[in-house]
């Protein structure tokens, strides 16, 4: 990141800022001095050099002034953010002079109709079919024979997001192909970061080992062994599952430096001197020996925190250079075998057949191919693909409207602490929700198994006006078909469309009629679905429990449903604001839910999950865990909604319209407290994770790195809605009238494609 150094200077009556750029010296002017104060201009100069330094995009940008506009068109004079809306002006001129003219451009774009597809948000736990249903749904059985192996054993989205679309009149597919896929690959910085990251882990999963293993294995040298087979697993995948380098032969030599510098940073942590040195040359297991007598005390434990203090002081930069090299050198195959010329942090473009064997072969080498990997040395580029989105000419959906299937993340993935497990399934979903803002939702799960979450989920999306949108798939239909006839002794020969019936009538009774609560909110959007395909090859009357049946009878049913009209304005909303003090309530909530945000106690946020929250809000992601600042807010308010007198107000104002305006309501609240709770805070978070190399920026060496972490985030999200005397209940009165004015556009928006599609 380029450094600036900032002054401000008098310049003909002009207050401007100095700065350097490209080895120039630059200048802007802030302002006349005859119209500002020196102490206004000075803030704007503090400011002006903080954002420069938060190494924030042009659209961050963009978004931190509408939010600045956007309260001034609602009539505040006072921000709800700690920047002026001239100091963020001043630095996208700086940053970026050739883009200025856009980023003072307002004005919404003309929708055109490709610009308006209906999409739907595919999520449910890990297993539970999602992946198979999209393909299923959309693809031939030969089509699926090339889909299938690549895109299923493919790590979980939460690392690699996928989308597909149908029949897109944006993306031209050449004739001759029905396919074609863009994938975004990962830049650099971000790959040397998972390295970095993996390897960390790989030497905790060897600490760990050894304290599962010391008291059942007591032969020395076969704990150490156990503990490199540990750590060649872990670099395969690492506990997330959002980065590994799967099965490579480096994974052993990888298990051996590793182990090295496990033993290293060991000695360090018990404190080397020149006896305990000589011991550990003459044995090169006697740092393991010792950490075994030591785990014979229940009570001694080596933390996350402490291994990756532990490592601070180790340079492994080697380690991370031979990965690098290793997943270029995939990439560099990847470039020879397709005649492309990829690069890190750019996009690869294919076009192809989906029933070409060709595509197989394709998909597996930039998406992963467990079985083939497993056979021996087989080249992939999936640990460095980012995202992807596949349009695919498709003769099973013919609409108007172009059609998205995303691909979302396991609600259940990667959880190590239970105690919490429903708050971070749902903000997992939420997360999802909030960045795909989709028309429905398909909540995947299976028929024959326990879901634990399904209904928590259920009922939080329905309050979040999300309930007529939901849809529950519930997959493995072929499964208990085969159970029962096995059961009832019935030769499937011998079956009939009037025993099928029966069949389902009964599950239906077993499976689905017995959750009263579920069906209260879902009603008929509940489907039993054969996630194969195949009962219908023998049974043609099961055709309609099959995925292209489930998605056409979903699509039919949406997609005639006609727009919302946009009639409304912000007056008599804002008075329900008001009178119902929503505003004041969701703020106490908010700082009620702090603690519970960020627990000071250590088992409930642990050195690993405090870390990983920190660096996605640094990137301007919305949380981890259970540290989501603007979700927040986001189910603070939609609590509030839902309250008897503030539901018959919104019925009242909106009739059947309430649902639709409730959910676009509150993505669009949670998209304003993310720009205020999250994105002008960067440096802040930058801070936060720098402690761990420069113990300057401590603020309290007294207490551990984790516990003042968390103490700061705690301060931050106490007094970040209070600037320049801003009251707290006040700002989010500004945030909730911001997120309303934008719910109103986009429905004006909605209605000028709806004008435009019937001319």
């Amino acid at each position: 990141m380029t450094e600036y150094k900032v002054n401000m200077i008098l310049d003909g009556g002009n207050y401007k800022l100095s700065y350097s750029k490209d080895g120039k010296q630059n200048k802007v002017t802030i302002g006349n001095e005859k119209n500002i104060t020196v102490m206004a201009a000075r803030r704007v100069s503090s400011e002006v050099e903080e954002l420069l330094h938060s190494d924030l995009s042009f659209d961050l940008l963009k978004k931190m002034r509408t939010i600045n506009t956007d309260a001034e068109k609602c009539g505040y004079h006072s921000s709800v953010l700690k920047y002026q809306t001239l100091s963020i002006e001043l630095v996208t001129k700086v940053l970026y002079p050739e883009k200025y003219e856009d980023f003072l451009n307002d004005e919404y774009s003309i929708i055109k109709k490709e610009e308006d597809p209906f999409e739907i948000l595919n999520v449910g736990c890990t297993g539970s079919g999602k992946t198979r249903f999209i393909l299923s749904a959309v693809l031939s059985p030969e089509a699926l024979k090339n889909f299938v192996p690549a895109l299923t054993s493919l790590r979980e989205t939460t690392a690699c997001s996928i989308l597909y679309h149908i029949n897109s009149a944006r993306v031209f597919i050449q004739d001759g192909y029905d396919f074609r896929v863009k994938t975004v690959l990962k830049n650099e910085e971000e790959i040397r970061y998972s390295i970095k990251g993996l390897i960390i882990e790989a030497v905790e999963e060897y600490i760990v080992t050894v304290k599962e293993n010391c008291k059942s294995i007591e032969d020395i040298e076969e704990l150490c062994e156990r503990c490199r087979g540990a750590v060649v697993k872990r670099l395969e995948m690492n506990y997330d599952k959002t980065f590994g380098l799967g099965i490579r032969k480096i994974n052993e030599i990888l298990a051996s430096s590793i182990e090295k510098l496990t033993k290293d940073a060991l000695m360090g942590f018990y404190g080397s001197s020149k006896s305990i040195d000589k011991l550990a040359i003459e044995d090169t297991n006697y740092i393991i020996k010792q950490l075994v007598r030591d785990y014979d005390d229940d009570q001694f434990n080596i933390s996350s925190e402490d291994v990756n203090t532990m490592l601070v002081g180790f340079d492994y930069s080697d380690m991370v250079e031979q990965l690098y090299e290793e997943l270029m050198a995939d990439l560099a195959k990847y470039n020879a075998e397709y005649s492309q010329n990829g690069q890190v942090g750019e996009e690869i473009d294919y076009s192809g057949n989906t029933e070409d064997s060709s595509t197989l072969l394709y998909l597996s080498h930039v998406f992963g191919n467990k079985s083939k990997q497993r056979k021996g040395e087989f080249y992939t580029i999936e640990p460095i693909v980012k995202s992807a989105e596949f349009f695919l000419k498709s003769n099973k959906i013919s609409y108007e409207r172009e059609v998205i299937l995303s691909d979302s993340v396991g609600i259940n993935q990667g959880q190590k602490d239970a105690a919490r497990i429903n708050e971070v399934v749902f903000n997992r979903v939420q997360e999802s929700v909030q960045n795909r803002k989709p028309d429905l939702i398909l909540y995947h799960t299976k028929i024959n198994n326990k879901d634990d979450y399904m209904l928590d989920v259920v009922k939080k999306l329905n309050a979040q006006g999300y309930g007529k949108s939901t849809f529950i798939v519930a997959g493995r239909l072929d499964e208990v078909f085969t159970t029962y006839i096995t059961d009832n002794f019935i030769d499937e020969s011998e079956v009939d469309e009037e025993m099928f019936d029966e069949f389902i009538a009964e599950t239906k009774q077993i499976y689905v009629d017995s959750d009263v609560t579920l069906n209260s909110i879902i009603g008929s959007h509940y489907f039993m679905c054969d996630k194969t395909n195949k009962l219908a090859d023998k049974h043609l009357y099961a055709r309609k429990y099959t995925c292209p049946s489930i998605l056409e009878d979903i699509l039919i049913e949406k997609l005639n449903v006609g727009q919302t009209p946009c009639q409304y304005n912000d007056v008599d909303f804002m008075q329900i604001i008001e009178c119902n003090n929503v505003a004041g309530n969701v703020y106490q909530r908010f700082l009620d839910s702090i603690p519970n945000m960020i627990p000071l106690l250590y088992s409930k946020m642990r050195w690993n999950t405090l870390q990983k929250a920190i660096e996605v809000l640094r990137w301007n992601g919305y949380g981890f865990d259970v540290l989501y600042p603007a979700f927040n807010i986001k189910n603070a308010i939609a609590d509030e909604l839902s309250s008897d007198e503030i539901k018959a107000e919104f019925v009242r104002l909106f009739g059947d319209d309430a649902d639709e305006m409730k959910k676009r309501y509150l993505l669009e609240v949670a998209d304003a407290s993310q720009i205020v709770l999250v994105t002008e805070y960067r440096t802040f978070m930058k801070r936060l994770l720098d402690m761990r190399y420069d113990s300057s920026l401590r603020t309290n060496l007294g207490i551990s790195m984790t516990d003042d972490r968390k103490h700061n985030l705690q301060r931050l999200y106490v007094g970040c809605l209070e600037q320049e005397g801003l009251k707290g209940a006040h700002a989010l009165k500004i945030v909730f009238h911001i997120a309303w004015i934008r719910t109103l556009d986009f429905f004006r928006r909605q209605a000028q494609f709806s004008m435009q599609a019937k001319l």
